[in-house]
């Protein structure tokens, strides 16, 4: 047909066949709009380098970064549903198991368009209700602000059939029954009434919102991501018939060889590994185990009617627990690496402290003999220092209670001759305070008496006598003239009085009628100095009986302040002993303590000598430089160890899981042996993976 319309000169199968086509409007990045010009491409090297410049793009400006190899199935997914996008209604119905890539390429595919992604977050509390509002999201973007967008839905995200009954109306007329109220109804006319002005749309309600309703189908492309695995999807594409007519369905089958061997390139080449050889190795491993299990579960089905399900994500999962497995394992070799060095450091470090703790117990010794003599001959001077210093401070304690005692005494006579002269003071300040209460009228007043009554003259007689002066009036008249008068009364030495004064003022004393309320009848003033007089006189009565005492009290003084003196040049001299003696101790404590050290230092070296030469016995340095070669040896089979008996179990778990649990049911396959070798391959992982640890690999 194709050589009979025009000149081709290839056939089908080199241009269907063997030649990929693509077509697109992204080979132009950064174009928008009708700047996309849909063409074939003719590199797919080219393609190539686009895509992942796309896709860093996206992980640029992506929370969740996507870690995608473009192999040549990707890439016809991937064109697919950018032309499906392209187009106005354009659907898509992506069908294949969990893991192969179906939302990740819907979401890189708008990237890529331009257009705006949105799903679903399920909650607990997640219903039609809000099943609804989160479509009005789309619907707004694609019907009023006229933006092409993306839905994305999953199986997974069903929980109710009324969710995919939803989404079979939108598919078929573009319109969920209920979802907008009468008020958001208005809101939507009002909303889309400028844009049927423009395209001279008939500004009726119902034209109205059927133009939005077809602005949102063109818009609005629907992305729905379903698993063939049950009866489910089946069931419910018969009861939802536009999931099929209205979509454009694109199967996600199993990975070919050519796909496994570049993701597993890709995954696997940032590892390093030995060499090239050992690289291409570990990646023919990871596709020899995925599609060996895949051959084994559809055995599986053909034997046992139980389907098991290989999926892209398990492979994804097996390269990916290769590669953290494998960094652990190398960590672990590595930290026992080190340890082995340090092994080797310490014992060349246990060599030379060997050879110090040899010079140093050698020095310590004769260093410890001769501290031990010193410490000797110190205790001896201690112990005799001591008996001194007790002999002193029996002297000093005797010494002390002759002193108490004495102290004791003065204190007592002191007591008593305060006790006598208490019974004048009162008198005598009263007469202190009798004068100072006289003033310079109060002397022109008595002096002023040309006649002086009796009492007055009388006062001024005794004044006189202790005065020294005549008792004559003119006598009186000039004492009271002079003007240190009062100061001489003020100054009188009163302990300085004369026997034969004392002898002549009794008279005048003993005088009934020399009272001061007497004289203070005939002159105030002339109290004052009644009181004075008086209060000489039995101030000197007093002190001459206190005298004695005083005399009494001074010479004890005398005495107590010689053996105080003698009693603190005792105690200082007990000081001087006591610290000595102190200083003496420290010393010897000092050195008690530091020939207890050199015995301990010496112990503990002479212990350390022994512990080193049972290490330098058991541990060599050769076979430790022997033991170093060892990681380097497993790692070579831990590149291989790791994917079978590690990373394979957790990754394909479910495979092993139902033979076993289908070998436990079975009566009548045979021996258990037979059983075991209905998959072999299969029961190999499961006995290796038992043994070993599902995280540490053992050699």
């Amino acid at each position: 047909m194709l050589r009979m319309r025009w000149d081709v000169s290839d056939s089908h199968d080199d241009l269907f066949v063997e030649r990929k086509n693509f077509f697109g409007g992204y080979m132009r990045m950064g174009a928008t709009g009708d700047d996309r010009v849909y063409e074939q491409v003719l590199d797919t090297d080219k393609m190539h380098n686009i895509l992942l410049a796309y896709l860093e793009d996206y992980n640029a400006s992506a929370t969740n970064q996507m870690n995608l190899v473009f192999f040549a199935d990707a890439m016809e997914h991937l064109v697919r549903l950018c032309r499906i996008l392209r187009q106005p209604r354009g659907n898509a119905m992506l069908v294949g198991v969990g893991g192969s890539g179906k939302q990740s390429m819907t979401r890189f595919a708008c990237f890529m368009a331009e257009y705006k992604c949105f799903s679903i977050e399920l909650t607990r509390s997640y219903g039609m209700t809000e099943f609804r509002e989160d479509l009005k999201n789309p619907y707004k973007m694609a019907g009023i602000d006229g933006d092409n967008c993306c839905f994305l839905f999953t199986d997974s995200q069903i929980m109710s059939e009324t969710q995919l009954e939803d989404i079979n109306n939108m598919l078929n007329s573009g319109e969920v029954p209920g979802m907008y109220g009468n008020d958001d109804k208005e809101k939507i006319i009002a909303d889309i009434r400028p844009y049927a002005q423009e395209r001279g749309i008939p500004e009726t309600r119902e034209a109205l919102y059927q133009a939005f309703v077809n602005r949102v189908r063109n818009n609005l492309h629907i992305v729905l991501c379903m698993s063939p695995v049950g009866e489910a999807f089946r069931s419910r594409c018969r009861q939802n018939p536009s999931l099929i007519r209205c979509t454009t369905s694109d199967w996600y089958t199993d990975w070919p060889e050519a796909a496994l061997h570049s993701v597993a390139e890709r995954f696997l080449e940032k590892v390093k590994l030995e060499n090239d050889e050992v690289h291409a190795s570990v990646v023919e491993m990871c596709v020899t185990i995925h599609t060996s299990i895949a051959a084994m579960s559809e055995r599986m089905f053909t034997e046992l009617r139980r389907r098991y399900y290989i999926t892209p994500k398990s492979y994804l999962d097996l390269i990916n627990l290769y590669v953290q497995l494998l960094a652990e394992k190398r960590e672990e070799y590595t930290e026992a690496r080190d340890r082995l060095l340090n092994g080797l450091m310490k014992l060349n470090e246990t060599n030379e402290v060997v050879d110090t703790l040899r010079d140093e117990i050698t020095r310590m010794q004769p260093i410890l003999a001769e501290k031990a003599e010193a410490t000797a001959v110190l205790l001896v001077q201690v112990n005799k220092d001591k008996e001194e210093a007790e002999k002193v401070k029996a002297v000093v304690a005797v010494e002390e209670a002759e002193v108490k005692k004495s102290t004791a005494e003065t204190q007592a006579i002191k007591d008593d001759a305060e006790a006598d002269l208490a019974e004048a003071l009162p008198a005598l300040e009263a007469a202190q305070k009798a004068l100072n209460a006289l003033n310079k009228n109060d002397i022109v007043e008595i002096k002023g008496f040309v006649k002086p009554p009796s009492l007055v003259q009388l006062t001024m007689e005794a004044v006189c006598t202790l005065l020294g002066e005549k008792t004559d009036w003119d006598s009186a008249k000039k004492v009271l003239t002079d003007g240190n008068f009062l100061k001489r009364l003020f100054d009188y030495d009163k302990d300085a009085i004369e026997p034969k004064v004392l002898k002549q003022l009794k008279k005048y004393v003993d005088d009934p009628v020399y009272t001061p309320d007497q004289v203070a009848k005939q002159s105030v003033a002339a109290k004052s100095l009644c009181m004075w007089s008086r209060a000489m006189d039995l101030y000197a009565k007093v002190a001459k009986v206190v005298e004695p005492k005083r005399k009494a009290l001074r010479e004890a003084e005398e005495s107590l302040q010689g053996m105080q003196a003698a009693l603190a040049e005792k105690q200082a001299q007990l000081k001087a002993v006591v610290d000595n003696v102190a200083a003496l101790e420290k010393q010897l404590q000092d050195a008690m303590d530091e020939q207890q050290q050199l015995k301990d230092d010496m112990e503990l070296s002479e212990k350390r000598l022994v512990r080193a030469g049972k290490l330098k016995r058991r541990h060599s340095v050769t076979r430790l430089c022997a033991g170093m070669k060892r990681p380097r040896r497993l790692e070579r089979t831990w590149c291989f160890s790791l994917v079978t008996f590690s990373s394979a179990p957790l990754a394909y778990p479910t495979t092993a899981h139902s033979r076993e649990r289908t070998e436990t049911k079975s009566s009548t396959t045979g021996s258990r042996r037979q059983r075991k070798e209905k998959f072999p391959s299969v029961n190999r992982l499961v006995c290796r993976a038992r043994c070993l640890s599902p995280i540490v690999t053992r050699e």
